[in-house]
């Protein structure tokens, strides 16, 4: 298992697991603090960008919490890995 996912590969996970989460929601729950795991640091300067980071072990355990198809869905996930 890897032990950080994109926010994008971690709102798939999600989505798979039946959550209507965007991508942007993500980021903006990330940036919030309000996702276990999820790491944001702005960016300081113009042209740089922010960065977001989701440990997997946290996360997929708040998430085996918080849908009833997580692990199904992170299975999957590791699957292809």
């Amino acid at each position: 298992m890897k032990p950080e996912l994109t926010p994008s590969e971690a709102v798939s996970i999600m989505q798979d697991a039946g959550s209507t989460l965007s991508l942007e929601s993500f980021k903006r729950c990330l940036r919030q603090d309000k996702i276990p795991g999820g790491l944001y640091a702005a960016s300081e300067g113009q042209g740089q960008s922010s960065i977001y980071k989701v440990f997997a072990l946290p996360f997929f355990g708040w998430l085996r919490n918080t849908l009833p198809l997580a692990d199904e869905s992170i299975k999957k996930w590791e699957a292809r890995q």
